[in-house]
């Protein structure tokens, strides 16, 4: 089992932070009727594989800073 270590806690409230953040900013974007990423992104192929680059390289990152 995964033992807490100095600084993991800062990780976590970070990653929180970056969450709430990232949800005001999306609802906000949304009442504004700004263009979403799909419409930013015209073909779907493009948008899949930047948000599964995005998506692999933040798990990775994240499994990183936890066993550091």
């Amino acid at each position: 089992m995964y033992k807490w270590k100095k600084g993991d806690g800062k990780t976590m409230v970070a990653l929180v932070v970056a969450c709430v953040i990232g949800s005001v900013a999306g609802f906000i974007w949304g009442i504004c009727d700004l263009p979403s990423i799909d419409d930013i992104f015209k073909r779907a192929a493009e948008f899949a594989l930047i948000f599964i680059f995005l998506a692999v390289s933040g798990v990775i990152s994240f499994i990183n800073r936890l066993f550091k």
